[in-house]
């Protein structure tokens, strides 16, 4: 599957806002009591969030490019490309993130002025850790932010990218 990014639209964001994933991964739904505050933030090109379509131009997933990919507690001091994303719920853990990832990089390399990518990850979501190194990752940061999750920092450099 080859994926391919757009400026996120309204309609994107009313279907991802719908997305329920499983436990553990349920930590990644949205709170509904931040509904309307989502929509406007993912739709602000501050954030630089994207759409991630299949070749059927069906939403598969998102992505953002910068702070949107930060989370509190951790080191962002070092010069990077942020990458927030997530792959629709009964897509993950079907083999899909591998390509997901690159087409997001891809994407990224082309467009914006970068020397690295960085990623930041909750320490229990060992699949996305685990692709995370497969393509080429380095954990540089461990912290546990204010609500008392851990989380990773991982880098890779641009000029690594396949």
């Amino acid at each position: 599957m080859q994926f391919k990014l757009i400026p996120i639209r309204l309609a994107d964001i009313n279907l991802m806002l719908d997305w329920r994933y499983e436990a553990p991964f349920d930590f990644y739904n949205p709170p509904t009591e931040h509904l309307y505050h989502l929509r406007t933030q993912l739709l602000d090109p501050f954030w630089r969030f994207h759409a991630v379509l299949d070749l059927h131009n069906d939403l598969c997933g998102y992505c953002s490019f910068g702070e949107d990919g930060q989370v509190t507690g951790g080191d962002y001091t070092a010069s990077a490309l942020d990458i927030g994303l997530g792959l629709r719920p009964n897509l993950t853990g079907k083999g899909y993130g591998s390509d997901f990832l690159i087409d997001i990089m891809g994407y990224a390399r082309d467009i914006f002025e970068f020397e690295s990518f960085r990623l930041t990850v909750a320490v229990f979501n060992e699949r996305a850790i685990s692709l995370y190194r497969r393509l080429g990752f380095e954990i540089v940061f461990e912290f546990t932010d204010p609500s008392d999750v851990d989380y990773l920092i991982l880098t890779k450099s641009k000029q690594s990218t396949p």
